[in-house]
């Protein structure tokens, strides 16, 4: 499972918290995410119950994109989030380059 930035959701620990019901996970991630672990329960960003709702997301679905790597405009881009975290843009551009 992808999420719209191009994150593996099966690599993220509120994901991973959230299928195992591991609480000492998620209290883990809601200290380094300075939330509360009541707050930590996520499926993954194209699911029902997704715990962000972020810009990169949201012009991704308003485009009908699957991920931000299938957009046209990917590579001019200035979303806060690719700053914010430049791992996700690291993602989407490998994933991008094998779009082809």
């Amino acid at each position: 499972m992808v999420a719209f930035c191009c994150l593996d959701c099966s690599k993220c620990d509120a994901y991973l918290a959230t299928i195992r019901k591991d609480d000492a996970l998620r209290a883990e991630v809601a200290a380094r995410w300075k939330m509360k672990p009541e707050q930590i329960e996520c499926l993954g960003c194209k699911s029902a119950k997704a715990l962000f709702n972020c810009t990169l997301k949201q012009c991704a679905t308003k485009r009908g994109l699957p991920t931000c790597a299938h957009c046209p405009d990917f590579q001019t881009c200035k979303d806060e989030q690719w700053t914010r975290f430049p791992t996700l843009r690291e993602a989407a551009t490998r994933m991008r380059a094998n779009l082809g």
